[in-house]
């Protein structure tokens, strides 16, 4: 962190990006699901919106992503069609980030949603339709039925996103090799490891490990804390 120009502090502040936007995906994901599950309207179109990055090979939508943003895409050419200066937003130190951690957003939807769901799921309908016949609203019945009975899962879901915290990442290699400012952590070890440099990324390894493991515990212990419902 110390010595000039190192990039250290820039890998760190992408990698805490990552893994605030894993987070975030987390909880919405978990809210979406819930959607779903009550069968909202347009809750198939939705679910093949969500789904949809599950079932294609991650190289095959990276690949189209890119495709759709470069200066002769689909992008382009509608905002050419509109008057609109446009730029790859992925050449751009000011927008690259940004533009992969939107793509890592949609593309982990799907699996978080499928273990939420899933989750709600098992709940009995015996007790959600004790608690609408009581006058339970949507709200009350999301905050007082719904996640103290998936708390556990979600919890857990949580958890492993936690223990994410300084190995959190994307297509890095694939969108912009580390260009642009969009170097995480781990990307760093991983090219530092391919130009066979090893003691010093081992090192950093060793230093994020010994920083996370209490962050981790601390973290676990807190959702431990939360009472669990069991039915």
């Amino acid at each position: 962190f110390a010595a000039p120009g190192s990039g250290m502090w820039q890998y760190l502040k992408n990698t805490l990006s990552f893994f605030l936007m894993y987070m975030i995906k987390t909880l919405v994901s978990f809210v979406v699901a819930y959607f779903l599950y009550r069968r909202i309207w347009g809750h198939r179109a939705f679910t093949i919106i969500f789904y949809l990055p599950c079932l294609v090979s991650p190289i095959v939508l990276a690949n189209v992503w890119k495709k759709m943003l470069e200066s002769s895409g689909v992008v382009a050419t509608i905002a050419g069609m509109l008057g609109i200066e446009y730029n790859n937003p992925l050449t751009s130190a000011s927008t690259a980030m940004t533009t992969i951690l939107i793509y890592s957003f949609w593309v982990g939807f799907g699996v978080s949603l499928l273990v939420f769901v899933g989750a709600m799921n098992r709940i009995p309908g015996e007790i959600l339709e004790a608690a609408r016949i009581d006058g339970c609203n949507t709200v009350q019945e999301f905050f007082r039925i719904i996640l103290p009975l998936a708390w556990e899962t979600l919890s857990t879901m949580l958890l492993l996103t936690l223990m994410s915290i300084f190995t959190a990442s994307g297509p890095i290699l694939f969108f912009t090799r580390g260009n642009f400012e969009t170097k995480t952590l781990s990307f760093y070890i991983f090219m530092e490891t391919y130009n066979g440099t090893y003691n010093y990324p081992t090192a950093v390894g060793m230093f994020f490990t010994v920083i996370a493991l209490p962050i981790v515990v601390l973290g676990r212990w807190l959702m431990n804390k939360v009472s669990e419902v069991e039915y």
